[in-house]
């Protein structure tokens, strides 16, 4: 049952999936908020210097930010949408394990059941091999009685002719 995981820590997982994507959730939109920010700043730097060469450095300086702060952001958004697929398919397995536990129960109380009856059927092994030893006994006892009677028909019979003899 190695591949087995159990429910406790099925809900676990489950718990910190669900907490990292809040905190995903929250990072996404701190950043969004951010990239939001930057892209004003620089709309509005831009139309300010529009002839000026080094804040023109600077405002592309931030635009390849915010478009970095972008890709982070959508990065970020796919780890969610992720971590939702991954929370899916966890609470997909919390059912199969209950499943399992289940089954499970069921085939401990067929073993118990099992087990049971095994039991009962030594005993009754048992039982018929002490009837059967008894039975041996009996056998041996009438074998060796019927001998004792086989010989002590010869001896009458021998007897007999010995006094017919006389």
């Amino acid at each position: 049952m190695s591949d087995t995981i159990s429910n406790e820590e099925l809900l676990k997982h489950l718990a910190e999936l669900q907490s990292e994507n809040a905190y995903l959730r929250t990072l996404a939109a701190e950043y969004k908020l951010i990239a939001n920010n930057r892209e004003t700043e620089w709309r509005e730097l831009s139309l300010k210097t529009v002839n000026n060469i080094p804040l023109q450095s600077n405002l592309e300086n931030q635009l390849t930010e915010i478009k970095i702060l972008q890709e982070h952001v959508r990065e970020l958004h796919q780890k969610i949408e992720g971590g939702f697929i991954r929370e899916t398919e966890l609470i997909r397995q919390s059912g199969s394990a209950d499943n399992y536990i289940y089954q499970n129960d069921d085939l401990k109380s067929q073993l118990h059941y099992l087990q049971c009856e095994l039991t009962d059927l030594k005993d009754q092994l048992k039982r018929l091999y002490n009837q059967n030893a008894v039975l041996h006994n009996y056998v041996s006892r009438i074998a060796e009685l019927e001998s004792l009677l086989s010989n002590a028909e010869e001896e009458i019979s021998r007897l007999k002719n010995e006094t017919n003899e006389i």
